[in-house]
């Protein structure tokens, strides 16, 4: 075996594994657990392991310089700041920064052997129509959980302070996870990448994801799964163009999709009922006091602690020990999270933190665009619409709640906002 054919199958095994850790950690309660961050961490440190040997091996180290690494990078460096024992930039809670970094090194890693690994057509493929299936199947298994034994993950375990749904404890982090996977799969009901036939899989599986997000009850996941699937028909309407320049768009699969999803919809509304109806997850049964169910204060104490710590901030994942200090209610609750990701950022890790966030936000948008224009390849343009319109369905779900938050949402977003900006300059080699 020759030393080109030697690299291949390193590059082969970094994708597998990278893929497989998005696929485990997701089953594995979202990888919320400190256990099942042990074994992501080894994995993530076999990926650098092999990255190195292949590197030595071909005598040059392949790296992308992809800007959208240095805001990750850049919140790295305030975690390690926030652990220097310095007074005014010393973290409220140092071993929860300390864990955070952590994970944030892990995430770094994991986004940045993405940008260089995920390089040919089938491998962009593989993440497109694998979180297709993927999605579906855990779309079904939630269904069927949810109706079955709606308080328990897989009938065993039973979270104590949220309403779990299919493998995630919270069921609005699985609601994001359907933002995800099911604008991936509207992106190939209305693009020609697919023939129609297979297109009626795909159109069940758009259906059984709707479905969940809807079982899920969570107002802001179904309102950011319809903004996913708008941005995702307006770009294939608007970018998505065949060779001959006619509008990609299949519309019998599309009504079938959505006649589909209407009819289960009602199903579900005569089975289920109750507060777990689908009222309760578009948000027209009875609602009393706060309609943010607490947001609003959350919010504002977050602004507060911002206050407090304006340039570096509380401490990274410090919220729930800032979040005492500065509360202006009883004190009987500890809130962990301020159920918006820019504000906790904000409190977390002061203006600089927040900078890096929204210039991630910034730097993917434009790029994602600017690669779906550029990608001549159908297929790989439909696999960046879908990723790009999945992301931008989390990122605004992160306005209202923490869904990326949840490890496993954070590696599939990783691995899409990979594929929404690296199509355009991928070869097209089979492996």
């Amino acid at each position: 075996m020759n030393v080109t054919e030697r690299l291949s199958r390193i590059g082969s095994a970094i994708f597998t594994i990278l893929v497989l850790i998005a696929i485990l950690s997701t089953i594995a309660y979202g990888a919320v657990d400190t256990g099942t961050w042990s074994v992501i961490s080894l994995a993530i440190g076999c990926v650098a392991v092999l990255w190195l040997i292949g590197s030595i091996r071909s005598g040059v180290f392949a790296v992308s310089m992809n800007l959208l690494q240095l805001p990750v990078l850049v919140l790295v460096l305030i975690g390690v700041i926030q652990l220097i024992p310095i007074e005014s930039t010393r973290s409220l809670d140092p071993y929860n920064t300390r864990l955070f970094l952590i994970r944030l090194v892990c995430f770094a890693v994991f986004f940045a052997a993405c940008l260089v690994f995920i390089d040919t057509k089938r491998r962009i493929s593989v993440v497109a129509i694998g979180s297709i299936i993927f999605g579906s199947l855990m779309a079904f298994v939630g269904t069927l959980q949810r109706l079955a034994s709606p308080d328990a993950i897989y009938g065993l375990r039973e979270p104590d302070q949220a309403i779990p749904f299919g493998p995630f404890v919270n069921q609005h982090h699985f609601a994001a996870f359907m933002e995800m996977t099911g604008a991936m799969a509207v992106a190939f009901l209305l693009t020609r990448s697919l023939r129609n036939e297979k297109k009626l899989f795909i159109a069940i599986a758009a259906v059984l994801m709707a479905l969940a997000c809807v079982l899920t009850s969570s107002r802001g996941g179904l309102a950011c799964f319809v903004v996913g699937i708008s941005v995702v028909a307006f770009l294939s309407r608007t970018i998505g163009h065949n060779a001959s320049g006619k509008e990609s768009v299949s519309r019998k699969m599309l009504l079938f999709a959505a006649l589909g999803f209407a009819a289960a919809v009602v199903a579900m509304v005569v089975f289920v009922g109750g507060d777990q109806s689908l009222l309760r997850g578009i948000g027209l049964d009875q609602v009393s006091g706060d309609v943010t169910n607490g947001r609003l204060h959350f919010w504002s104490v977050a602004l507060r602690i911002f206050a407090a710590n304006p340039f570096l901030g509380a401490g990274l994942d410090a919220f729930g020990v800032a979040f005492t200090k500065h509360d202006t209610w009883n004190g009987v609750f500890r809130v962990e999270n301020a159920h918006n990701e820019y504000l906790q950022f904000l409190a977390e890790g002061g203006v600089v933190a927040f900078s890096a966030v929204i210039a991630f936000v910034i730097f993917f948008v434009r790029k994602a665009i600017k690669n779906i224009q550029e990608t001549s390849d159908d297929l790989l343009r439909t696999c960046a619409i879908g990723s790009f319109g999945g992301c931008v369905a989390i990122m605004l779900h992160s306005m209202v709640d923490f869904p990326l938050r949840t490890p496993s949402n954070a590696f599939i977003f990783l691995l899409l906002v990979t594929v929404a900006t690296m199509t355009s300059k991928i070869r097209s080699a089979a492996s």
